[in-house]
């Protein structure tokens, strides 16, 4: 089931997110993949790395932005950031592994990194409202 909280609009700020086993990469765009912030790579798991990428991201946003946070499901590893205390506002999505691959397919960018098709991918399912709200329960064959 694919769960929306707030519409994607003109002022929808998505804050793609790929995660490592130790790190994690995030770009910050509008809804037309228009960048606010230079993407990042090899942001340490950590809740202080975190709160530096927040803090950055609050910065350049819009005044009437609202935050949709996407992070793909990657096993556990994606928890932490997952569960972690993001701005009240924010929405956080889980991003099902097997639609960010298909929509990395669907892009076709085959010269593009795949930590940079991740995010892109990751923005589209966002974007699209294909994401489902961060919570328990099983991922599979959500939006």
């Amino acid at each position: 089931m694919v769960v929306q909280a707030a519409r994607v609009t003109s002022s929808t700020v998505v804050v793609a997110v790929d995660v490592g086993k130790i790190e994690f990469a995030f770009s910050a765009t509008d809804v037309t993949r228009t960048s606010l912030l230079r993407p990042r790579t090899g942001c340490p798991m950590t809740g202080s790395s975190l709160a530096q990428v927040v803090a950055d991201i609050v910065e350049v946003l819009p005044v009437d932005a609202v935050v949709k946070v996407g992070i793909e499901a990657a096993g556990h590893y994606h928890r932490p950031l997952l569960n972690a205390a993001w701005p009240i506002g924010w929405e956080v999505l889980e991003l099902n592994p097997a639609h960010v691959t298909e929509q990395r397919r669907v892009l076709g960018k085959r010269t593009v990194k795949t930590d940079v098709r991740d995010r892109l991918a990751g923005h589209d399912r966002v974007a699209a409202g294909r994401s489902r709200a961060a919570g328990p329960g099983p991922l599979a064959g959500a939006g």
